[in-house]
């Protein structure tokens, strides 16, 4: 039989490294009021099939929000890379999460483990989409979203709790027109419509004017999900890892 060709289907989880599971844990549960659906250790198959045959045996949890949306947050306890600097590397960047009121969450998360690095401000291609970036307490960059009314074209979540599910994964690209290209041709995904954007932390991160703009566009999964996909700028690298794990 011929080998089955690649899927795309729903989000299932965003897997991010902690090197403090516990405290990491008690920050989501604290400010986000997300609960601990599982826990457990990392199997050797799981970890095979990530490249990362170190983190078998890995302590990890999966997270769920209050709302009980299946999409998860799963945080693998795994040593800090020490080279590694945030928004400056082709890969996975950031998860976007639902929220209700993204004003209201930034007051909450002052003197919080969450580090705001953007202050919530609308969108520059929509004003129903209002948002802010943190990092949090494993150093990981969330964009918190209000979808303040529903978009023409777009399928967008509407927050059922306080911090809700996670609805986009981002990707940071080396060659976006490259990707679009491997999405629709090994998944059969074609990209949506190109959108020129200003990302306010990844222009501080470059120590660029925070209006300078970049090239996106997104993936449509099966379940309100999508995956965004950016043109990173000259000076990105590829990201450093500890040997065999994630």
């Amino acid at each position: 039989m011929a080998d089955a060709k690649p899927m795309l289907g729903r989000q299932f989880a965003a897997t991010i490294t902690t090197p403090d599971l516990d405290t990491t844990i008690a920050a989501y549960q604290k400010y986000f009021r997300h609960k601990v659906a599982e826990t457990g250790k990392i199997s050797e198959a799981l970890a095979s099939s990530w490249g990362a045959p170190r983190e078998s045996g890995s302590a990890y949890a999966l997270l769920e929000p209050e709302s009980g949306d299946p999409v998860y947050i799963r945080f693998v306890e795994s040593p800090e890379v020490a080279e590694y600097r945030a928004l400056r590397t082709f890969g996975w960047a950031s998860i976007e999460i639902s929220v209700a009121d993204v004003d209201g969450l930034a007051e909450t998360l002052k003197d919080s483990p969450f580090k705001i690095l953007g202050e919530p401000h609308d969108l520059d291609f929509s004003d129903n989409i209002r948002a802010m970036q943190v990092q949090g307490p494993a150093g990981e960059i969330l964009l918190l979203t209000e979808i303040k009314a529903d978009l023409p074209g777009w399928d967008l979540p509407r927050a059922q709790c306080a911090v809700d599910r996670m609805f986009i994964a981002i990707l940071a690209c080396r060659d976006l027109d490259e990707t679009c290209r491997d999405f629709k041709n090994i998944y059969g995904r074609p990209a949506g419509d190109m959108i020129e954007t200003a990302i306010w932390t990844l222009n501080d991160s470059f120590g660029f004017d925070r209006l300078k703009k970049h090239r996106i566009t997104t993936v449509a999964l099966t379940d309100k999900g999508l995956l965004e996909l950016d043109q990173y700028p000259d000076g990105a690298t590829t990201r450093p890892s500890n040997e065999g794990r994630l």
